[in-house]
């Protein structure tokens, strides 16, 4: 698709998300509600967080509708290669449970892990070996972990990508960063999972927040060069079933969701500061970032295009380009116009 045929693409995204969010705006109750909890309770969970510490090879993420949940207790998503293994609860006494009962068959299909966690204490035994048996697994060949991550592409490859792409845009230090210039927005020094009210697929794009924040997550929240609001779509394949057009109009339809929360919402400013600025929403046009994340094909190509900017309303659409080379739960290259 050539470049004047992308844009009218993806300004139809754009009409079309907007009539979604307009025709039922109950969604956006919701949304306020989310951020007057999370806001009020930011100092109370980021005091929570500091109170156990993260172990790796873990990963660890929070999402709206944990924060929104419990005032006085922070619930952590624990991560491994990208797929959840347990979940953390941190209460108001700081006593830090962990439990793996969302997980255990995964568990047990993908890494063989038997250990099952009730609400067992952080530092205890049971947790400590819990632990062990991932470090243990870490450790191990990277032939036998080859075996592994295939059996996990075949039912959820864009998790890893994601967290390896967390891991490295996380990094302060420019030495050794594959991308500088950008960093994830974060929550309690957690990555942060950003729902949004659009269920926004390949195919189709529709409103599915009538009961909360039940539409999809935007893959990675980051900000970027200039410290501009990004969104990034991240996929672990690029062929001609997910064409770039199609992966960057999943990010529009988040990138939109966001602009007209950010200029609509009773709670604007609020939502301004939990995604990390520390001033009041600028009236002044806002600019956000739309950006895909794909690897290279296998013949090492890819689809570049110079960068361009779409409007909605007074606000800005601008868009970009990562390209990345994974090779065994490793990133080798990154390349990116942001």
């Amino acid at each position: 698709m050539d470049i004047v045929d992308m844009k009218s693409f993806l300004m139809n995204t754009i009409t079309k998300v907007d009539e979604e969010l307009k025709n039922n705006k109950i969604w956006l109750d919701y949304f306020n509600g989310y951020a007057d909890d999370i806001f009020k309770t930011k100092e109370i969970k980021e005091e929570l967080s500091k109170s156990f510490r993260k172990y790796k090879p873990f990963t660890y993420h929070t999402i709206i509708n944990d924060l929104k949940n419990d005032v006085n207790c922070l619930h952590v998503d624990v991560r491994y290669l990208g797929q959840n293994v347990a979940k953390i609860t941190v209460n108001q006494g700081k006593v830090v449970k962990i439990s793996t009962k969302e997980y255990e068959s995964k568990n047990k299909t993908y890494f063989g892990c038997e250990i099952k966690l009730d609400k067992a204490t952080w530092t205890g035994e049971d947790a400590r070996e819990f632990r062990n048996f991932f470090r243990k697994f870490d450790n191990k060949s990277e032939e036998y972990k080859k075996k592994v991550r295939q059996n996990i592409q075949n039912s959820n490859k864009e998790h890893e990508i994601q967290d390896l792409l967390f891991s490295e845009f996380i990094k302060e230090s420019s030495k050794n960063k594959l991308l500088c210039g950008i960093q994830p927005v974060t929550f309690a020094d957690y990555f942060f999972a950003m729902k949004t009210p659009l269920k926004a697929s390949l195919k189709e794009i529709v409103l599915a927040a009538n009961n909360g924040a039940s539409g999809g997550g935007i893959d990675i929240l980051a900000r970027t060069s200039g410290g501009k609001l990004t969104v990034i779509e991240v996929k672990d394949e690029n062929n001609n079933k997910e064409p770039i057009e199609k992966v960057l109009s999943q990010a529009t339809a988040y990138a939109t969701s966001m602009i007209y929360l950010l200029r609509n919402s009773a709670n604007s400013d609020k939502w301004y500061k939990i995604f990390g600025y520390k001033r009041f929403l600028p009236k002044s046009p806002l600019t956000i970032r739309v950006c895909s994340a794909m690897p290279l094909k296998k013949d090492g190509s890819c689809e570049k295009f110079e960068s361009f900017k779409l409007n909605y309303g007074n606000d800005i659409l601008e868009y970009h380009w990562i390209y990345f080379e994974e090779q065994d739960g490793s990133l080798l290259k990154i390349d990116s116009d942001l």
